[in-house]
């Protein structure tokens, strides 16, 4: 079974086949049905990234298995100044190398995969709520569109002037406008979801079921900042390379510090250190801004839940006053506009929260690729 094959196997396995409406369309294009980890198990399908990562380890192991039969052949060699570099065969420094990038590339492909994981939920709820965003610029324009037609019958009986007529027509126009646009945008977001589920070239479109909504966010900064040193692959790393430039410089202490090498060994450990102990405070740092942007999004979604139903209450009044020839349609214009932002305003709200929420949750672990 060819890769294309595997590929397409996996996604008929985990989604639900619909056809489109009409059977000429139904021909080449198809609808998936996914949960988020059915979204996330097809995109970990014959990823190139992970791919790639098990290609490298083969290479690591192809590389320690050399190291370790050319450390046996050097086991008796006797070591010279002018061919320095056998001690660090015969000490074993190449093996411990390749033993630590196995373990790294272990981690390291965790990594990918919480990479590749998080980049689907992003493009996951980003085309859900592409398509909320849509329906509230639906429902606006149908307004709009219920508004023109009250007001153009009160226009033909002489009861408001042109300019009323004018300002609700601008506003239908609007509110099309803004359909439109955001309809362009879903299907910017539906092709990239398709590039992340490595579906790209096909005609399909999605049935997302998982919600957008979360759990209230309750966390402990400094304790997951801690177990997050222990467990992100970019802290491994800098421990790693810092740990080899140390084995390095202690295999090349017997050479004089005034020789080149003894100089180089001594300048990498000393630049190594460095970087780890100074890039794990950074990323320390990173992780506990991450956790102020979930604080900072949860507050935001509040808020714009309070705006929009304050919004919609306002609107629904406003609507009755109108009827009533209380106000021009010109208010009644702002107050849907207003009604407008603050729905759009909230689904933009729900799609910040979830993802710093679900940002933090690998940040605290295994860590993102950056």
């Amino acid at each position: 079974m060819n890769k294309t094959t595997k590929k397409a196997v996996s996604v008929f396995l985990c989604a639900a086949t619909l056809f489109a409406s009409t059977a000429a369309y139904a021909a080449e294009s198809k609808t998936y049905t996914f949960t988020l980890e059915q979204a996330i198990d097809a995109a970990m399908t014959d990823n190139p990234q992970l791919e790639a990562c098990d290609a490298e380890q083969k290479s690591n192991q192809y590389n320690l298995s050399a190291a370790m039969s050319t450390k046996s052949k050097y086991k008796k060699m006797p070591v010279y100044a002018s061919s320095y570099d056998t001690m660090y065969i015969k000490e074993g420094y190449y093996v411990d190398m390749y033993k630590t990038l196995m373990e790294l590339n272990t981690k390291k492909r965790e990594q990918i995969s919480s990479s590749v994981a998080f980049g689907v939920t992003q493009s996951y709820y980003q085309y859900k709520i592409a398509n909320s965003l849509c329906d509230v610029a639906k429902k606006a324009y149908d307004l709009a569109q219920e508004n023109f037609e009250n007001v153009n019958k009160r226009f033909e009986l002489g009861m408001i002037a042109q300019l009323d007529l004018d300002n609700a027509s601008l506003s239908v126009s609007n509110c099309e406008s803004t359909l439109r646009d955001y309809e362009r945008q879903r299907d910017i977001a539906r092709e990239n979801l398709k590039i992340k589920l490595q579906l790209d070239g096909q005609e399909c479109d999605f049935v997302l079921t998982d919600g957008i909504e979360c759990d209230e966010f309750a966390a402990d900064a400094d304790s997951d900042i801690a177990k997050a040193m222990d467990t992100r692959y970019d802290v491994a790393s800098l421990k790693a390379n810092y740990e080899l430039a140390q084995k390095y410089f202690d295999y090349t202490k017997p050479l004089t510090p005034g020789s080149a090498k003894y100089q180089t060994a001594y300048s990498d450990l000393v630049s190594k250190e460095y970087s780890y102990t100074n890039n794990k405070k950074l990323i320390a740092l990173s992780v506990r801004s991450t956790y102020n942007s979930v604080l900072a999004a949860a507050d935001s979604l509040d808020n714009a839940r309070r705006s929009a139903d304050i919004s919609k209450r306002t609107y629904d009044i406003n609507k009755v006053k109108f009827d009533n020839g209380m106000i021009t349609n010109s208010d009644l214009t702002t107050s849907l506009n207003n009604y407008l932002n603050a729905e759009t305003a909230l689904e933009n709200a729900k799609l910040t929260y979830k993802l710093a929420y679900e940002k933090y949750g690998y940040e605290i672990s295994i860590g993102l690729q950056q």
